[in-house]
């Protein structure tokens, strides 16, 4: 298990150490005995925008993309980016802290390498669910109405 994180800007609120516990109780929880690297990338609405456009032709700035960048028997890997502009402006829209909204990002990047999707709204529900269930774990404070 090797988790990277990555922070150009030295804007993260949430300190590598903290990231990695997040995203480790989830892997064991979700997939155990798997085997993984993920890299977490901290980045601007500049960045974000451009990976966004790029990759999945969206042609706007997002909180969290999620890359799986391969996958065998029982090892992943891939790559998270955080969008710590719109992290900021979620976390003011919605009342709670600049680090809880990014631990949910987190959550929520690491939740879809599992396997979970968003498409659909029973997909958003369990996904949602399964975000709030985390949440109560690493940021107990964190309330936000979806």
């Amino acid at each position: 298990m090797q988790i990277n994180c990555f922070d150009p800007l030295k804007r993260s609120p949430v300190a590598a150490p903290k990231i990695k516990q997040v995203v480790k109780k989830i892997c064991r929880n979700e997939k155990p005995g798997w085997d993984f690297e993920l890299r977490i990338i901290f980045a601007d609405d500049e960045q974000i925008h451009a990976l966004n456009r790029t990759f999945l032709n969206h042609d706007y700035p997002t909180d969290v993309i999620s890359f799986p960048l391969g996958e065998e028997l029982n090892f992943s890997e891939g790559e998270i980016y955080i969008g710590l502009d719109r992290a900021m402006e979620q976390a003011a829209e919605y009342g709670v802290k600049f680090s809880g909204e990014v631990i949910r990002l987190i959550i929520h990047g690491v939740l879809h390498l599992m396997g979970y999707d968003d498409q659909t709204a029973d997909e958003r529900r369990i996904m949602s669910q399964k975000e709030d269930q985390y949440l109560k774990i690493f940021s107990p404070e964190q309330r936000r109405a979806n």
